[in-house]
């Protein structure tokens, strides 16, 4: 039995990749020391790419998993790694990925709040919402330059009636697409719902 299986029984060995990306992370964790640059991001793009499979499956909760290990392995990586000269196509790679992550963790989270059921409505609806904004935020904060971010923590912010701060980010979507069309509608609606 490999050590990954000890410490992460629930996964499956009929998934060898993810056993072996698992299996990586688990003795690296037993080492009690940090992967190295491209073991990690191997290891968060399998993460990554298992957080879409379970999307496509209607496994919201498994994918929010995946991507919240992701996350927090880029992080541990990019702590490591600074933006100087010899690092810093890794150090763009992990900000992109972390980007990717945090979006997608967002789009969840928004989707989530989107079907809430009427049991509990109004705080998940409110928490869901809050915190697909904050996830849209630290995706913004990786890769400045990210139209779809803004567009979408815009949407977020208009369906907790912030009106004139989902302006401001369907505003900086534009800005940065002018071809983004959702972000046209987007705006237009809240301000036709701001007065």
């Amino acid at each position: 039995m490999k050590l990954s299986q000890t410490i992460f029984p629930e996964i499956p060995s009929k998934s060898p990749g993810l056993m072996n990306v698992i299996h990586a992370r688990a003795v690296s964790k037993f080492a009690q020391r940090p992967l190295q640059d491209e073991t990690a991001i191997d290891v968060s793009r399998t993460l990554m790419q298992s957080a879409k499979y379970n999307l496509t499956k209607g496994r919201d909760s498994r994918a929010s998993r995946r991507l919240a290990s992701a996350i927090s392995l880029l992080e541990e990586q990019q702590a490591i790694v600074k933006p100087t000269d010899h690092s810093a196509n890794t150090y763009g790679l992990l900000a992109g990925m972390l980007a990717d992550s945090y979006f997608r963790r967002g789009d969840i989270k928004y989707s989530r709040a989107e079907s809430s059921t009427l049991r509990n409505y109004e705080r998940k609806l409110c928490s869901n919402f809050e915190g697909a904004i904050e996830d849209y935020t630290k995706a913004i904060e990786y890769v400045s330059i990210n139209p779809s971010a803004y567009n979408s923590r815009g949407s977020a912010k208009f369906m907790l009636g912030k009106y004139e701060d989902a302006i401001a980010d369907f505003d900086q979507a534009i800005f940065q697409d002018q071809e983004c069309a959702a972000a046209y509608f987007n705006r237009g609606n809240a301000k036709y719902h701001l007065h």
